[in-house]
């Protein structure tokens, strides 16, 4: 039996006519530098992309004999960050939005979160830490304080120290440095060593500190006005605890 080939026949590929004006605009391009970008590559905003559109007209002008004036250079084009719920409050409203949003969190964590963000409206740095078991450990931070060092803080609330005194009395303790050893330590642990004044707020629940509030601004004392209103926002984060569920 005779066997047949399927195969599909090859159909001859048509020559295209090369367009001489096109030629013409591509070596002008490639004179300045402009080349194809490469597969999978992507122009980074519309500055970049203007700026090639630009260069590509000004190299065509001049092939045709002529100086054009020389174009407006294009605005960057700043691409704005996602709101990941991480940013530093910029004024009164986005600080009213939060302290909402604190009010309503989930949990614990979503509370806290959110009321560094807060803090940091009024200080340079804020830190949390969790009091329980007879113990001060670093809980998180926002601003300038370093994460991986509130981390490793951990010392008995029954230490005398501005940042442990808080957790027994109730009472806020506000402070210009130098302070004691152990205080020094945690600054230290926190990359604050240099900073002029430590406030340390109790965040209670049941007239028990579960939390402290810690805030600082750097080479400069901590306003009066950021003062109370890092008050209020320690009382107002004992109120949202108090909502959750147990």
């Amino acid at each position: 039996m005779a066997k047949y080939s399927w195969g599909k026949k090859k159909k001859a590929r048509s020559k295209m006519p090369v367009d001489p004006e096109f030629e013409e605009k591509l070596r002008n391009r490639r004179a300045l530098g402009i080349e194809g970008l490469p597969e999978g590559e992507m122009l980074m905003n519309t500055a970049t992309f203007s700026r090639v559109q630009i260069d590509a007209a000004l190299a065509q002008a001049r092939a045709d004999g002529g100086e054009p004036d020389a174009p407006e250079e294009p605005e960057e084009v700043v691409l704005e960050a996602p709101a990941d719920g991480r940013g530093v409050p910029t004024g009164p409203e986005q600080v009213a939005a939060l302290e909402r949003e604190m009010m309503a969190a989930k949990d614990r964590d979503g509370v806290a979160s959110i009321a560094l963000r807060i803090a940091t409206y009024y200080a340079q740095a804020a830190a949390l830490f969790a009091v329980g078991d007879g113990v001060v450990t670093g809980l998180r931070s926002a601003g300038e304080v370093l994460e991986s060092g509130i981390e490793a803080v951990m010392v008995p609330a029954d230490t005398r120290s501005v940042i442990c005194t808080p957790a027994k009395t109730g009472k806020a303790c506000r402070a210009s440095t130098p302070l004691g050893d152990l205080d020094a330590r945690v600054l230290r642990a926190l990359g604050r060593a240099r900073v002029r004044e430590v406030l340390v707020l109790p965040v209670c629940v049941d007239e028990a500190a579960v939390n402290l509030l810690y805030a600082d601004n750097g080479a400069e004392a901590v306003p009066d006005t950021s003062v109370g209103a890092l008050r209020i926002l320690a009382q107002a984060i004992s109120r949202a605890y108090a909502r959750l569920p147990e």
